[in-house]
């Protein structure tokens, strides 16, 4: 799926940065920039911190049980 979003990215990034300019002059959008690219860098960032640990890991943590996942160092038993 990312490697799609990005092969979009890169085919639109001319429009892409066309519509950014024709909206960076505006002071009412130009207010929230900072606290928007804060807020959306610390939801990727947890985000990719609970992409990167192993599904038992979290549901030993979070209690749920019966469900086992198969993560690479449990296939190698």
């Amino acid at each position: 799926m990312t490697l799609i979003v990005a092969a979009v990215a890169i085919f639109l990034r001319l429009r892409i940065r066309d519509y950014a300019l024709t909206r960076a002059d505006d002071p009412s959008r130009t207010r929230y920039a900072c606290p928007i690219t804060v807020v959306f860098g610390a939801v990727l960032g947890v985000l990719v911190s609970l992409c990167s640990v192993s599904p038992d890991f979290l549901f030993t943590a979070t209690g749920v049980t019966g469900r086992r996942f198969a993560t690479h160092a449990s296939a190698m038993r």
